[in-house]
């Protein structure tokens, strides 16, 4: 069973316990509004759940099992661009696990930790509803009194006031509800309330009591400075992007699997370009099993892109003569693909698989393996001997806070220690610098001989497969130049350079990949007995828009060896 989802959008503020209704009458006339009907009070009785180190609370998530109200039973609450999302599903059994469905969305946050509960909310509701003249529910004025206990160690009992004013899901994102929604924020603050502190009731609940939960362990991270240091940043970087594009892609939001596609293939270019800064087997497994994630979301990044192609195709002037039926047919297959597509990816992500990968690479970050004789791995220069500064300390000397005195014996030796700590700093970054570029030019020079091997394909196959070739060297490269940018290698050329490449050439991909499609679903349709001359006007218009955007090809490829020979001569 799915799990309902919905958007909510609200203003929520602290209300004294003698504070009079604001009188929302005010409010007919704005955004549709044309009736406030009576209040209605309802007994609410939540219990959020989360794991012992508080994963989904930290990820601003929360996850209760309510009794009381329409819609009773689990809630998951998740951070959205304009307010949050709602997932929902039936209460079950009182002492049941949390459903697998309202899970979904949080289950790589989650993964396989174990869920108990955390706070008591309790809530008596005074509803009120805003509603247009055809009687459809605009928003909703919440008075609450809550009385809530935190169930963490040495958490306490709570009460407060609270007013809450939501928009109907069919506002959110609508002019009209944020118009409505100002109106109410206005009315509310003149009736005496105040802006809510905290964002939410389990934050409220919770109050102190969370400083009592361990927060995660720190990562054992290489010293700053370092090429491994720069290496796990933009590995960290790239997963966080994968853990937020997680819930985003199961909700098929716009360019979700695009983004989602992107950080995989981040994450294995940093894997394959940085070999030998960091390995070990954890490493490799770490790269092979991104591998396989990102053929699960090619396929279906893939599905999308032709989808999108072949839909403008469709509105230009060649294809004006096709009739309805051809392109009712057309549409219906490539849509058909994506959402087959879409759901495979889903299920890859509600694998044990997935799970696995995602604690694997958390593991690599949080302990990176750097491997012997890396350059970069930690600070250069030799050990400070007992009793004076080392190059990590910070202060004077002696690292007491005590000044220096003129004349001293101890200046003189502090002013040298001074000396060796900012040469040992400069000899690291020379050190670092020079590790990344060397893992640079290992791949400027892949790009250059997958290039090279252009000119010598046999057939016009071969050429895409090896122009293919050369896209992804380039793009290999601009993610490793992202890298090596921390550490001050001057890329920024390099990768714009890479950038316009890879964009010519994805479009050429893209019109390959495309071509593929409507023959395989040309071959289906003629099987079928239907017309196929729209496959084939589409097929011509889209091998005109592959050549068309090989005719900058040579140029680009001449300008990223500029911005390559630039950047070794440090420009």
């Amino acid at each position: 069973m799915n799990a309902t989802r919905a958007i909510e959008v609200e203003a929520k503020f602290a209300a004294g316990d003698d504070l009079p209704d604001p009188g929302l009458e005010e409010l007919i006339g704005v955004a549709g509004v044309a009736a406030v009907g009576e209040p209605e009070t309802i007994g609410l009785s939540a219990v959020y759940h989360d794991t012992d180190r508080l994963t989904l609370t930290r990820a601003r998530c929360t996850l209760r099992r309510r009794t009381g109200g329409a819609d009773a039973g689990w809630h998951l609450k998740t951070p959205a661009e304009a307010g949050r999302v709602e997932y929902g599903a039936p209460l079950g059994e009182p002492d049941a696990p949390p459903p697998a469905e309202v899970l979904a969305p949080v289950r790589a946050l989650v993964r396989g930790r174990e869920l108990s509960p955390i706070a008591v909310v309790d809530n008596t509701r005074r509803v009120t509803r805003l509603r247009d003249a055809a009687g459809a529910v605009l928003g909703e004025f919440c008075d609450d009194r809550v009385r809530a206990r935190s169930l963490l160690p040495r958490g306490t009992a709570t009460s407060w006031r609270e007013w809450e004013f939501e928009l109907a899901e069919d506002l959110a994102g609508d002019p009209r509800g944020a118009e409505l929604l100002a109106a109410a924020r206005e009315l509310l603050l003149a009736a005496g309330a105040t802006e809510a502190e905290s964002p939410s009731k389990l934050a409220t609940a919770l109050g102190d009591s969370v400083r009592n939960v361990p927060a995660p362990d720190a990562p054992a991270r290489p010293p700053k400075g370092t090429a491994a240091r720069a290496v796990v940043d933009a590995l960290a970087g790239n997963r966080d992007v994968l853990l937020d594009m997680d819930p985003r892609v199961r909700r098929d939001e716009f360019d979700s699997v695009h983004r989602m596609r992107v950080a995989t293939r981040e994450l294995r270019s940093h894997l394959r370009t940085f070999r030998g800064i960091l390995g070990g087997e954890r490493y490799e497994l770490v790269a092979a099993e991104l591998k396989a994630l990102g053929r699960v979301l090619g396929a279906a990044r893939d599905a999308e892109v032709v989808a999108e192609r072949l839909a403008a195709d469709l509105d230009r002037e060649e294809a004006r003569d096709l009739d309805e039926g051809i392109r009712a047919h057309l549409v219906e297959d490539i849509r058909r693909d994506y959402a087959r597509a879409h759901r495979r990816v889903v299920l890859a992500l509600d694998s044990d698989r997935y799970l696995r990968l995602l604690d694997e690479l958390d593991a690599l970050i949080a302990d990176p393996p750097v491997q012997d004789g890396a350059d970069a791995a930690g600070p250069a220069g030799p050990a400070a001997p007992a009793g004076e500064a080392g190059a990590d300390d910070a202060g004077d000397a002696a690292g007491t806070g005590a000044e220096p005195v003129p004349g001293d014996p101890g200046t003189g030796a502090a002013k040298k220690a001074g000396k060796a700590r900012k040469k040992a700093k400069r000899r690291e970054r020379e050190r670092t610098r020079a590790t990344l570029l060397r893992h640079l030019e290992a791949a400027y020079a892949e790009l250059i001989a997958d290039h090279e091997a252009v000119a010598e394909a046999p057939d016009p196959a071969e050429r895409d497969r090896r122009l293919h070739e050369v896209r992804k060297a380039a793009k290999k490269l601009r993610y490793s130049a992202d890298a090596a940018k921390a550490a001050g290698v001057r890329t920024r050329g390099l990768r714009r350079a890479c950038r316009e490449l890879q964009t010519s050439l994805g479009e050429h991909q893209d019109a390959v990949t495309a071509r593929a499609v409507l023959r395989r679903h040309a071959r289906r349709a003629r099987r079928l007995g239907r017309d196929t001359f729209g496959y084939g006007v589409l097929h011509q218009m889209e091998y005109a828009a592959g050549r068309a955007a090989l005719a900058d090809y040579d140029e680009r490829i001449r300008e990223i060896r500029r911005r390559h020979r630039r950047m070794i001569r440090g420009d």
